[in-house]
């Protein structure tokens, strides 16, 4: 997993930490220019079993849930 989204994941472990549906979104501006490209980038992250239920709003924003294999990722490298 390269930087940029383990950045993300861990971003999304944060806020999702916050709600019992373990929801959350991101804007990926600055890191994409289109919707196809957030659909690349989610499904990185779908395909390691990190999130699921995701949507895909405007060209750089999306949401989805966190599942817990990616808190347990980052429990594992000692982030809280």
């Amino acid at each position: 997993m390269n930087d940029t989204i383990k950045n993300v994941l861990y971003e999304l472990v944060e806020r999702a930490k916050k709600n019992k549906e373990h929801e959350a979104s991101f804007d990926l501006i600055g890191i994409v220019n289109n919707s196809d490209q957030v659909r690349s980038f989610t499904n990185q992250l779908k395909d390691e079993g990190f999130i699921t239920n995701i949507n895909i709003y405007g060209k750089t924003h999306f949401s989805c849930n966190v599942t817990e294999k990616a808190f347990e990722h980052f429990k594992e490298e000692g982030m809280k």
